[in-house]
C-alpha cells in the first residue's frame, strides 16, 4: 500500500512540475525578442500588433524601408538584424505566448504579391491569430500562399475567433515546437499537417516555400 501510495505522490508531483515548466516556458513575462505596439487609435490603423527586435540601426543596416514603420517583413528585420539560430528559435517560442490575446491586430504583410497590405476587416484578426501566422511564415521564404485565417477542416469554417478550438490549435503549436526542439529544428513538418485545422491556401503547393530546417 506504501509503495502504490509513494507511487501516485510521485506521479502527481511530476504532473505539478510539468504543468509549471509549462507555463513558465509560455510566459507572457518571458518576452525579450518581441514586444507588442502600442495602441493605435488612428480609424485605419487601430489596434496593436506584435514587433521583433530590429537591430538594423545598431549595426549599419541602412535598407530601404528602415523607417518605415511596420513596412518590411520580419524575416527580413530578423536576418537583417543578425539573429543567431538559438535566437530565431526562441522568437518562436516568444509567438506561442501570445494565447488569449484577443486585441484587433493592426499587422501588415506582403501576402501573395510585393503589396504590403492588412488582412481584410471583414474578417476578425487578433494579436494570438497573428503571432501563429507570423511563426508559420518564419518557417517559410519568398511569398507563400497562405492567408491569416485559420480553418477547420472539417466544416470549411474560419475558426480566428472560437476560444475553444484557438486553444486547441496553440495546444497543437506548442506540441510541433516541443517535438521539433527535440531534433533541433533540423527537420521540420508543417504545423498544421495532419490536424483538424489548416491555413486558408495551404492546400497549394508549399514545397517551394517551407524550410524543413532552421540551421
Amino acid at each position: 500500500m506504501k509503495v502504490l501510495t509513494y507511487f501516485i505522490a510521485f506521479v502527481v508531483v511530476t504532473i505539478l512540475v510539468s504543468c509549471v515548466a509549462a507555463t513558465k516556458l509560455y510566459s507572457q513575462k518571458n518576452r525579450h525578442l518581441l514586444h507588442k505596439t502600442d495602441l493605435d487609435t488612428t480609424a485605419y490603423f487601430y489596434g496593436q500588433h506584435i514587433d521583433v527586435e530590429d537591430r538594423r540601426m545598431e549595426i549599419g543596416d541602412t535598407s530601404e524601408g528602415l523607417y518605415i514603420l511596420g513596412s518590411v517583413d520580419d524575416r527580413d528585420i530578423i536576418n537583417s538584424s543578425k539573429y543567431s539560430d538559438e535566437e530565431k528559435i526562441e522568437v518562436l517560442r516568444q509567438f506561442l505566448t501570445f494565447q488569449g490575446d484577443t486585441v484587433r491586430s493592426n499587422k501588415g504583410y506582403f501576402l501573395h504579391d510585393i503589396i504590403w497590405e492588412r488582412p481584410k476587416q471583414k474578417e476578425p484578426f487578433t494579436i494570438e491569430v497573428e503571432a501563429l501566422f507570423s511563426l508559420t511564415r518564419m518557417l517559410t521564404e519568398g511569398l507563400p500562399p497562405i492567408d491569416p485565417v485559420i480553418i477547420e477542416r472539417q466544416t470549411g469554417k474560419p475558426i480566428n475567433t472560437d476560444r475553444k478550438k484557438m486553444d486547441e490549435v496553440y495546444a497543437i503549436y506548442k506540441k510541433w515546437f516541443a517535438d521539433n526542439s527535440n531534433t533541433d529544428f533540423t527537420d521540420m513538418s508543417w504545423p498544421l499537417a495532419g490536424t483538424p485545422y489548416h491555413w486558408r491556401g495551404d492546400d497549394k503547393d508549399l514545397r517551394p516555400f517551407f524550410k524543413k530546417s532552421l540551421r
